[in-house]
């Protein structure tokens, strides 16, 4: 059984058998382990006693934070008095951790109020410049923030609101002319 800081664990069973005498000093492990499933060992196992399991042996792991990634600054156009939709992006968001370690959670706010979950929500917003916070979190507990700027200008005409009867790209972060 793993069982990390947070309370989380996970276990798999595990038989080790020590066939001669161990030395009075530790000793490193650092041969091949043949085992049902694949297992990752990054660093050598020192024993500092001869060990017969017989029970699941607790393995301590040091977690690394999440990686957030908001994406760059953009900027979005609105219509006279209106607001727009706008699609944020973790998807550059990771965990070093992987494939053991993976993320759990997206949460996006504004001032400290919750306006997405995932990792590509869209939101509505109005004129203005707007901090928009990504948080995320891994299958241990560990979290990670960044923000991204998303302001949305008024670009004063009527209609469609880019400059022409053609609608804003659905998805695109930047609402503005392109056609």
């Amino acid at each position: 059984t793993v069982t990390d800081n947070e309370g989380a664990s996970a276990s798999d069973l595990v038989t080790v058998v020590v066939e001669e005498p161990v030395a009075e000093e530790p000793v490193i492990v650092d041969e091949p382990v043949v085992a049902e499933e694949p297992v990752v060992v990054e660093e050598p196992v020192v024993a500092e006693e001869p060990v017969i399991a017989t029970e699941p042996v607790i393995v301590e792991e040091n977690n690394q934070s999440p990686v957030a990634d908001a994406g760059s600054d953009f900027t979005a156009e609105i219509e006279e008095g209106g607001s727009t939709d706008v699609t944020l992006d973790g998807s550059g968001s990771f965990d070093p951790d992987s494939p053991v370690g993976y993320i759990t959670s997206y949460q996006w706010k504004i001032a400290g109020t919750v306006v997405g979950a995932g990792q590509t929500p869209t939101i509505e917003l109005e004129k203005g410049i707007h901090t928009v916070i990504l948080t995320v979190v891994d299958n241990e507990g560990a979290a990670d923030s960044r923000d991204v700027i998303v302001t949305v200008t008024d670009n004063g005409k009527s209609g469609g609101g880019h400059g022409n009867d053609k609608p804003c790209k659905p998805k695109s972060r930047k609402c503005v002319s392109e056609y």
